[in-house]
Formats: structure tokens, C-alpha cells, sequence
């Protein structure tokens, strides 16, 4: 069994075994006072020390109804793939639109399709910042009640989203990227939107 928080806000409420496509697992919810979701971590790790980390945000239109407009669902796959093979943590995490939710994502979907904008400035037409994930405290708190302190090596493109990983005090001592889909026109300018207004790690 995981280990229960010592924090009042951070709870264990229940624990499952999971058989994916992608792997096997152990998954545990977690639920503080404002975030809500899952740790995966593998059945079977290889004892390798190098440790990968995902932390997921939820993509209803992409892991679910299977849209072709992001490449969420692929980015998650992979991951789980490479943890299973390495051993490690997939946290994920119930955060809609960046964390601004469902209603503004369906919002900010829409000023996207209808005046040809990217996210970020359908976002900021809304009022609102093109990310609002700032918070990684409960991440490590996770992670220390689950794995004890580790080092890891953090699965992303986004070195802004590596900087706040780090200053919530997990320890990352590398990154590994995740390009994973390509696929279809509508990717692969989401990727050209991130890499240009972002920042983000996309290479050829």
C-alpha cells in the first residue's frame, strides 16, 4: 500500500491496480483542498535509478473524444510507456484548459476556430493567463509520501513548467523530450504556436 499524507490537505482515498495498453500499474487518487487526480507508477520497474516524472494535466477533448488538434493523448501514451520501461511516476491531474477549466477551454476553442487565433491569444482575448498551473507544492508533497525524496529526470517540452518543478522543490537532474504526434497540419502548427510563444523544446 502507498503511504498516507501527514498533510491535513493532501489524502489517499483509494487504491487500484491498472492494465493498460501502455503498461501495467499502481494508480492511488490523491485530492488536496483545490487539485484532484491520479500517481501511476509501474507494477513491474526495471530497477533502473534514472526515474522518469509526467505530470499530465486532463485533456477531455484529446485522451477521450479523440480530437486531432493537440497532441495531449500522444504525450500521455508515451509517457506511460517510457515509465513503465524505466520505472518512475505519472502524476495526473484533473486541470482542464491549462487549469482555467472546461467552460473556458470550450471558450477559448472557439475564438480559436472562429478568428484563427492560438491558444494563447484566444487566452488572453478571455482575460486570462495562457497558463494558470502555477502551483507544484502538491506534486512533491505527493511524491515525498509516495517515493520518499528522489531525483528525476522530468518528461516535457516546456521549460517554464521545469522551472516551476523546480522551485516547488522537486529535485529534476534532467529532461527528456516528448514529441510525439506530427500527424496531421492542425499539430503541427500547435507545436510551431508552443515552440514560438512558449519557449517550448520542439525539434525537428
Amino acid at each position: 500500500m502507498f503511504p498516507r499524507s501527514s498533510s491535513d490537505s493532501t489524502q489517499w482515498n483509494s487504491q487500484v491496480e491498472l492494465q493498460t495498453e501502455f503498461g501495467d500499474f499502481f494508480a492511488v487518487h490523491l485530492q488536496s483542498d483545490s487539485k484532484e487526480g491520479l500517481v501511476l507508477r509501474p507494477k513491474a520497474p526495471s530497477g533502473n535509478t534514472d526515474r522518469r516524472l509526467r505530470i499530465q494535466s486532463s485533456c477531455l477533448f484529446s485522451e477521450s473524444l479523440r480530437t486531432t488538434d493537440c497532441d495531449c493523448a500522444a504525450q500521455l501514451h508515451e509517457s506511460m510507456v517510457r515509465i513503465a520501461k524505466s520505472g518512475g511516476a505519472l502524476v495526473y491531474l484533473y486541470e482542464e484548459g491549462r487549469g482555467a477549466g472546461l467552460q473556458a477551454k470550450m471558450r477559448a476553442i472557439n475564438l480559436q476556430q472562429s478568428l484563427g487565433l492560438s491558444s494563447s491569444e484566444a487566452y488572453a482575448r478571455l482575460g486570462l493567463r495562457a497558463d494558470v498551473r502555477l502551483d507544484y507544492a502538491f506534486v512533491r508533497s505527493a511524491l515525498e509520501d509516495i517515493f520518499g525524496k528522489e531525483e528525476w529526470i522530468l518528461l516535457t517540452n516546456n521549460p517554464h513548467k521545469e522551472a516551476l518543478v523546480r522551485e516547488a522543490g522537486i529535485t529534476i537532474i534532467g529532461t527528456e523530450s516528448l514529441v510525439c504526434d506530427r500527424g496531421s497540419s492542425t499539430v503541427r502548427a500547435y507545436l510551431e504556436a508552443k515552440r514560438q510563444q512558449f519557449g517550448h523544446r520542439i525539434e525537428e
